[in-house]
């Protein structure tokens, strides 16, 4: 059967059952909890079945049902949370503004649960970061900024009880970075960051798996540094970024992309120090992979034009000899 035909089978089931949970709901509030369940599962079929109208009905409906159940016993503020977190994944589908009201009710709930019982921690600390995506995602990075810093504290009081947790302590810390550059404060990034690639230089001992996150928190580590008046410090980082990049290898564009982004770095950074000659070869590499993944299809012309940008600039300054004035580049 088609995926097609089992989703509707599915959709069809779920709204026949909800019809049989609220004639039981009606007068008895004992069923209010069954009824609450049917509304989010079938919320969450709709979302799967690109019906982001009909999801929001449905998971709106759950979350005043979550919240007249909670409001009679606490207890059920923790599945009030998920489906809020539900009815904010709705929103984002549907493209409404709410989305920030719901996961910032996500957050709130969990905070006040994670007060009373620190095991619920963890999903505080992811709440945040959810919530501190959708900020930036739409240029809000103050917003995001301070909803990772505050998962930041989270994440270190969980991890001495929940270990696994401490690559999200280090992927946090370098998005918080990131966040602290397009703020323009260099030094809160560079903190930060280099507290990410210590806890990355750890893991990869123990997963090799974790190399590409360790060349990303370099080169936000770098990008700080650089910000920072400190050129070449960058470069001896940037330089290790750019090995790991190639140790990896890879075609696949996700890789390309990121040896791509770290060889204009790179390029940058010899610029900096009046390494013309140094500085042109890897902006040269970076425009050439960008190039290739743009003619196999990829959405790669912004960062293609950025860093031919920077090429232009880096062939003017082959040849000079006095130190060009320090001009704004094109990181990633």
């Amino acid at each position: 059967m088609p995926e097609h035909d089992r989703s509707a089978e599915l959709v069809a089931a779920l709204e026949e059952e909800l019809i049989h949970h609220r004639a039981r709901a009606v007068g008895d509030a004992g069923h209010r909890i069954d009824l609450a369940m049917a509304l989010n599962n079938l919320g969450a079929v709709y979302l799967n079945a690109d019906r982001a109208q009909d999801a929001v009905g449905a998971t709106e409906e759950a979350v005043a049902a979550y919240r007249e159940l909670a409001a009679a016993d606490p207890r059920h503020r923790a599945e009030l949370a998920t489906v809020l977190q539900n009815l904010g994944l709705a929103y984002v589908q549907a493209g409404r503004v709410e989305l920030f009201d719901a996961f910032g009710e996500v957050v709130t709930t969990w905070r006040d649960l994670a007060a009373d019982d620190p095991t619920h921690l963890p999903r505080l600390a992811n709440a945040l970061v959810t919530l501190a995506t959708w900020h930036s995602r739409v240029g809000r990075h103050e917003e995001a900024a301070t909803a990772l810093a505050e998962a930041v504290a989270v994440f270190r009081r969980a991890v001495p009880e929940h270990p696994a947790l401490l690559p999200d302590l280090a992927v946090t810390l370098t998005n918080l970075g990131n966040r602290y550059l397009q703020l323009e404060r260099p030094a809160d990034s560079v903190g930060h960051a280099r507290e990410a690639v210590a806890l990355y230089r750890g893991l990869v001992v123990a997963s090799p798996a974790y190399l590409p996150d360790l060349a990303g928190a370099l080169n936000t580590l770098a990008n700080g540094l650089r910000d920072s008046g400190e050129p070449a410090a960058a470069i001896a980082l940037a330089e290790e970024a750019v090995a790991l990049r190639r140790e990896l290898g890879g075609d696949d564009p996700d890789s390309v992309r990121g040896l791509a982004m770290v060889l204009n770095n790179l390029g940058a950074y010899y610029a900096e120090v009046d390494r013309h000659a140094d500085a042109l070869a890897p902006t040269e590499e970076a425009a050439g992979l960008l190039r290739r993944l743009l003619a196999e299809g990829q959405d790669v012309q912004a960062l293609l034009d950025a860093v031919l940008s920077n090429l232009e600039r880096r062939r003017e300054d082959v040849g000079k000899r006095e130190p060009r004035r320090r001009k704004r580049f094109w990181p990633f």
